[in-house]
This record gives structure tokens, sequence and C-alpha cells, in this order.
């Protein structure tokens, strides 16, 4: 029996961007781009799109409890998940650092630089804005890509919003590209293959 044929191996081991992030951004961080001095075409703030590399599948447990029976313990389901830890995503910044911007916009919303609170846009009284979950979450979508750039697998990450943003190395003495990292918390992932 012959042998498959394949234009690169199957484990991708040769490139790193293997894997696509596409974030829905939720209103108010479309909103910012309306106040943006640059307003820059090359960037969509209805959604973002990251070719990133690095963990960004977490690890999926439904621990076992012990239970006595008849002299022994056994080990049964516990039959709960418990809190995902949030997920580190590595990426590479754009030449205009829009992909950046935008997660560092993100971030202020959720506590403004220079006010020390609730970054809301077009806002004066925080107090007298409902600020749930809704108005600062999404769904994140990492899709993984095949050998010949098609989509395979979906992992859904709902609720995700970004807690972090890493610093920027920047080192001439190398053609590298700038890289930073983000990292964000959800509820739940969901996986399909496609």
């Amino acid at each position: 029996m012959d042998e498959p044929v394949y234009q690169q191996s199957m484990l991708n081991k040769s490139r790193i961007d293997k894997f696509i992030l596409v974030i829905n951004l939720p209103t108010p961080i479309r909103e910012i781009n309306k106040r943006n001095v640059r307003n820059n075409i090359n960037i969509n703030l209805d959604t973002l799109q990251f070719s990133v590399y690095g963990t960004i599948v977490p690890k999926i447990q439904v621990p076992s409890i012990e239970a006595r029976y008849q002299g022994s313990s056994v080990h049964l389901s516990s039959h709960s998940r418990p809190e995902y830890a949030p997920i580190t995503v590595n990426f590479k910044i754009d030449n205009y650092f829009n992909n950046y911007w935008v997660i560092f916009s993100w971030l202020n919303i959720l506590r403004d630089q220079k006010e020390g609170a609730l970054g809301l846009v077009d806002t004066k009284d925080v107090l007298d804005k409902t600020f749930g979950i809704n108005d600062y979450a999404t769904t994140f979508t990492v899709y993984g890509v095949d050998e010949f750039n098609k989509n395979v697998i979906r992992w859904d990450y709902t609720k995700a919003f970004p807690v972090s943003l890493g610093e920027i190395n920047y080192n001439y003495r190398t053609g590298d590209e700038i890289e930073s990292t983000f990292e964000f918390a959800f509820h739940e992932v969901n996986v399909t293959l496609l």
C-alpha cells in the first residue's frame, strides 16, 4: 500500500503559524476605533485575527472523587470541571502595532490608566452605567490548520476577555519579528472537528 504524500509534516513542525485566533470584538471595543486618531484601514474592529503559536488549548479535566464501597475505596467521576486557568497567546505584532493596541485598549476599558476606574466609552459617571460581562466579553475562536492551510479543528472559548498583555522586547540585532503575549480568561471551551 502506498503511503500518502504530504507537502510537509502532518505535525507542522516547520511552521509556527498553524493556529489562527479570531476574536469577534464586543461593542465597547469597536467604539474605540471612532475615537482613534490614526483610524487605520488595515484593522477591522468587528473582528481581529491573529496568527498564533504556543499553548492555546487548556488542559481539559473532570476529576474523580474517592468513595468508600464495601471496605474499599473506588473512584467515581465528580461530574464537574474546575475553573479553567487563563490561556497565554503568543503572537507577532503587526507593522502598525494595531493588534497590540486593540488588546491594550480592551484592558484599558476594563480599568482606565488615567481615571483609575472603568474606562467605559463616552461615559462620565461610571456608577450610572451597567457594566456586565456581555459588555466586555466575547467568543474567541481558534482554528487548527492542516498542511494544506485548511481549517480542520475549532476551539470556541465563550465569554472570553483579555486579562494581561505581555511586554515587547525589541532586539534589532536579529531580523526576527517583534513578538508579545496576552492572556485571556473564559468560561467554557467547546471543540469541533471541521
